[in-house]
């Protein structure tokens, strides 16, 4: 086979996946045939058309499919429907990196199917949960600190590895897929852009905000390897190969609201095939990723599980019947299913009731992304030289990695903050100072947890470390800083396995950073913050800020993001506009204001109409004052409901809405006025 497919590791991968998960697949009605033709499939969607600033080329790939094998089956089926029918030879010579074994135990799990040339792949059914309907729908998406780790206007621009030759490429402009092995019958794939706010010609500040946590957190989860996690279109020759010699290549994650029938006709959170990241061929690209208005950080675990399937990794169960272990106290596998939890990590299956123990930091690294190389070795002799008071940006990239720095440090006290990343850190940080002489001068390793319990913020507390000592003279110190983990790993904690990333050392203290979006002001007495666009400030280690927010007339805080979204409210009419942080290590917060629009809403004959908002209620039904009502409010869209008496119908909408239809979504960029008859 073209290519440099790879066995997993040498050693045959324990995978006793024992699975009761159902999925509503309507399996009996596949009709699989051991035939070479396969039906044609109508294109389900259309592509949205693309921002100019954002213009991608039309295909992922051109040219012809490349060496694809005939056809083995007529469609695409789970592989516990058709393995017993399939030749295992033909199975493994599809599949080098399998065993006869490995298939026996992976058709155990529903979501392993195999192609029309018998290749695996997976096709997850993780839930992907929408974005809250409530009061605070953006807050709840957003879902992670919304700090944009660059300037708006740069968000196609990021990139976490510029330079190295492996790339992942998170792609949410739509456009079109042909020549792969998704493509029935050659048809080619539209695939709608990514889109939150209802218009998919343009990205807004909001989605690019969204954007840029996305890609830190893909970028965090892949930091300790050799593979640049992108936003940029970097063309075709960053993914494909020219040949088996060609040692550029990397794998496209395609991210759209929609499932493409095509794809998955049936319920998806993603789809991507199995070990083909070093093929580099465009038959098994891309790998999807349908967001279906997720939270980000949903969003972005998704696209790590389906690039790690990419790699060859399977997935992390459990042996009481789960094909995806939904973690333990603050701690999930990035290749199970915990995507509600602060902390998601690399596995080893270490875990009670572990359905298999891949281990995935070298696996990823043997399958196309090697990890790392150590910036500073781990004793006083190979220790790295440092100035700290000057940011320093180091990688933990394995369980084993200890990195030392020598610091000429004066007399005095000494403060060392060593940060792990701001968006979805993987690192449980421990750091230790030594003297010359090798004594232990301090160490801190704070206990993690949940910043906002049961809140949906998904923000880890207790992963940072400092240092704070005095300094009798002047002289050379060795800072040691490692990956730790938590309490029990077979019970609620985690081990130190997957607590590897990025992680900055300096000589300040925790910084909070406060962005304001719309017309607002945050302040808070100490330290002093008082701003209307973004400012920051440092404070001591732990210490606890109060933020106010107020907005200007004609405006309404509508929600916090990051370390302040426990404040969102759980009720109308607004959130709470005080936020109390802990500063346990640098932090980010926004609040969003919005403006206020007026929308109103008139009623004719016998029904009335009720909204996602308070406050509009109004028509024929008991209580109601009238059968016309208005309200203000900050919310972009509003979804209005019909409710027909008794015998009635809706027989038109009318103003910002119209038609028939029970529901109608009003789009608050300006005032609105809604007119409804029953009949």
């Amino acid at each position: 086979m073209q290519g440099t497919d790879r066995g997993s590791s040498g050693t045959p991968r324990a995978r006793r996946v024992v699975v009761a998960l159902t999925l509503a697949l309507g399996i009996t009605a596949l009709s699989i045939a051991l035939l070479p033709t396969a039906p044609a499939d109508p294109i389900a969607r259309t592509a949205a058309p693309v921002s100019p600033a954002t213009t991608v080329p039309a295909t992922i790939a051109t040219g012809p499919l490349a060496t694809a094998a005939p056809p083995v089956l007529n469609r695409r089926a789970p592989l516990a429907d058709v393995i017993a029918s399939i030749d295992t030879a033909t199975l493994l010579a599809a599949n080098p990196s399998a065993t006869a074994e490995s298939l026996s135990e992976l058709a155990a799990d529903p979501s392993v199917w195999v192609d029309e040339q018998a290749r695996l792949l997976y096709q997850d059914t993780m839930e992907m949960p929408t974005a809250a309907s409530g009061p605070t729908p953006e807050a709840a998406a957003a879902a992670v600190t919304a700090q944009a780790v660059a300037p708006l206007d740069q968000t196609f621009e990021l990139q976490s590895r510029p330079g190295s030759k492996h790339t992942i490429y998170l792609d949410v402009r739509g456009g079109a897929v042909t020549n792969t092995m998704w493509n029935k019958n050659n048809d080619t794939i539209r695939v709608p852009a990514w889109d939150r706010d209802g218009s998919p010609t343009t990205f807004d500040d909001y989605e690019r905000e969204l954007l840029q946590q996305i890609w830190a957190i893909v970028a965090e989860d892949y930091a300790p390897f050799d593979v640049n996690v992108t936003l940029k279109d970097l063309g075709s020759d960053a993914i494909l190969k020219t040949g088996p010699a060609d040692d550029t290549f990397g794998m496209v994650a395609r991210i759209t609201n929609d499932r493409i029938t095509n794809v998955c006709a049936s319920a998806c959170a993603g789809i991507a095939y199995v070990d083909v990241f070093t093929r580099g061929d465009a038959a098994t690209r891309p790998a999807w990723v349908f967001a279906q208005g997720a939270p980000a950080v949903y969003i972005a675990q998704t696209i790590s599980h389906e690039v790690g399937h990419t790699f060859g990794l399977h997935h992390d169960g459990s042996t009481d019947g789960s094909a995806y272990y939904s973690g333990q106290g603050i701690w999930s596998p990035i290749m199970g299913g915990g995507r509600t939890l602060p902390i998601a990590q690399w596995s080893i299956g270490d875990y009670a009731g572990a359905n298999q123990t891949e281990d995935d930091v070298a696996i990823i690294a043997s399958h196309g992304a090697p990890l790392l190389t150590d910036e500073a070795g781990s004793g006083f002799l190979t220790a790295r030289t440092i100035d700290p008071t000057i940011p320093y940006r180091g990688v933990i990239t394995s369980r084993t990695d200890v990195d030392t720095f020598a610091i000429n440090a004066p007399a005095g006290p000494l403060h060392l903050q060593v940060d792990p990343a701001l968006h979805g850190p993987n690192l449980d940080l421990k750091v230790r100072l030594f003297n010359a002489s090798g004594t232990q001068l301090a160490s801190n390793d704070p206990a993690s947890g949940d910043l906002h319990p049961n809140s949906g913020d998904f923000i880890a507390t207790g992963l940072g470390a400092a240092i704070d000592h005095t300094l009798p003279v002047a002289q050379k110190v060795f800072l040691k800083v490692e990956g730790v983990g938590r309490g029990d790993r077979l019970t609620t904690g985690y081990s130190d396995y997957g607590s590897l990333g990025a992680y900055t050392i300096s000589t300040t203290n925790p910084r909070l950073t406060v962005d304001v979006r719309g017309a607002g002001r945050v302040s808070a007495p100490t330290p002093a913050i008082n701003c209307t666009t973004s400012c920051s400030a440092t404070a001591t280690m732990n210490a606890t800020i109060t933020l106010t927010a107020t907005p200007t007339p004609g405006s309404a805080l509508a929600f916090w993001v990051g370390p302040c979204d426990s404040a969102n409210a759980t009720s109308e009419p607004t959130p709470n506009p005080t936020c109390t942080i802990r500063l346990d290590q640098s932090r980010a917060a926004v609040a969003v204001f919005r403006p206020m629009r007026m929308v109103t809403v008139a009623v004719t004959g016998g029904g009335y109409v009720s909204a996602s908002i308070p406050d509009i209620e109004c028509g024929l039904k008991d209580g109601l004052p009238a059968t016309r009502c208005s309200v203000s409010d900050w919310h972009p869209r509003i979804t209005l409901q019909a409710h027909p008496g008794p015998g009635r119908s809706v027989v038109a909408w009318g103003g910002a809405c119209s038609g028939t239809a029970a529901t109608c979504v009003v789009r608050m960029n300006t005032a609105r006025s809604v007119t409804i008859t029953f009949s």
